[in-house]
């Protein structure tokens, strides 16, 4: 069995300096009992008076053998959060924290309430009584055949169907949102489902009503493999990595085909760092490639090298052994439905989506 180191929680305050680590865990003990005042702690341990509310920022954390960081491979700490509260356990090295708590029907609302606002779009319910256009049901049956993605796919809409508290769209109000980074994906999916039809998007989608609610918690309802979550991770990131270069690409007028070279060098910088990292690479390497362009008024060339920076910036890093700085999620590569879905609903990692390299030691943690 593999040994992960413990790291033990130093006092973050000299304000308990003058007391010995027997006193210290005495402290502990009486202030998450919650049977004796935080005055009377501090008289009792003739400590200076402070404000209350400051006091839980004083205490040290705690050892948390539950989560270990598969990236350090160390033993997660907890604070003081409250009196009997810790906070959410984390990495005592690189400070990252082992799990966020979501509410994934709040969460959708949400968004879907603001999308509707931008956008406009209004998802009204369907009557198909004697309506000939063509219509697809998802039941419980169907919805269990499918492979994984699909299922993550028809979770997405649901999620969206269950904000406007309807259960059915139409497939092209589908094919219109952004469920996924690249349409093309989105595309090979409604067609593999056939959602689309020889280019008719006018299809009903209507998905069984229990089956919507119990996508809400999706963990309970669509079983999968570690790898399964690790490939289909990996797949969302490398279409945001693609959306991100071609945006950052076309931002500065220049060509922004994905070509199999491209394709390549984008999905293996996977392998080691995330999508914020790679978006921090991207913006550096296409403004480089600006400036080269600006010297020599040959575009052409300068579009060619933005790959060529890429590697030079990642080696560059590596070999100084400085870590690549995230980046946030660029405006104008707002973050699909199917992404949303899949993190926040799904495997509950939220932005560790964006921000944790694919991996599936992490999904094992």
């Amino acid at each position: 069995m593999e040994e992960y180191k413990t790291i033990t929680p130093s006092r973050i305050s000299g304000y308990l300096s003058g007391l010995i680590d027997n006193q210290v865990n005495e402290v502990l003990t009486l202030y998450h009992q919650n049977k004796v005042k935080i005055s009377d702690i501090i008289q009792r341990f003739n400590l200076e008076e402070i404000y209350i509310g400051d006091f839980c920022k004083h205490l040290p954390a705690k050892v948390c053998k539950k989560y270990v960081c598969p990236d350090c491979l160390v033993y997660s700490w907890e604070r003081p959060k409250g009196r009997g509260k810790y906070s959410i356990p984390f990495c005592p090295e690189c400070q990252t924290v082992m799990y966020n708590e979501y509410d994934a029907a709040t969460i959708h609302s949400e968004r879907a309430i603001k999308e509707a606002q931008i956008k406009k779009l209004d998802l009204q319910p369907i009557n198909c009584r004697g309506d000939t256009l063509p219509f697809q049901i998802i039941t419980k049956e169907r919805f269990s055949n499918l492979d994984f993605e699909s299922k993550v796919f028809i979770g997405a809409i649901a999620s969206n169907c269950v904000s406007a508290k309807i259960g059915s769209v139409q497939g092209w109000q589908v094919k219109k949102a952004k469920f996924y980074p690249i349409k093309d994906l989105q595309n090979e999916i409604m067609y593999r489902l056939n959602f689309i039809n020889e280019d008719v998007d006018q299809v009903h989608i209507e998905i069984e009503k229990e089956l919507v609610n119990a996508l809400q918690n999706p963990a309970n309802l669509i079983e999968s493999t570690i790898e399964e979550r690790f490939n289909l991770w990996k797949k969302i990131a490398h279409a945001e990595v693609c959306e991100i270069f071609r945006k950052e690409m076309q931002e500065s007028r220049f060509y922004a085909h994905i070509d199999e070279d491209t394709d390549q060098v984008l999905f293996s910088l996977l392998e080691d760092y995330s999508v914020a990292q790679i978006c921090n690479v991207i913006w550096r390497s296409v403004r480089k490639a600006a400036n080269e362009y600006a010297k020599t008024d040959n575009r052409s060339y300068a579009a060619s090298s933005v790959l060529k920076h890429c590697l030079n910036h990642v080696a560059y890093k590596e070999n100084k052994k400085e870590l690549i700085t995230d980046y946030g999620r660029p405006l104008y590569c707002r973050q699909s439905k199917v992404s949303q879905y899949y993190f926040d609903s799904f495997l509950k990692i939220g932005h560790a989506g964006f921000n944790k390299s694919p991996s599936p030691n992490y999904l094992v943690a």
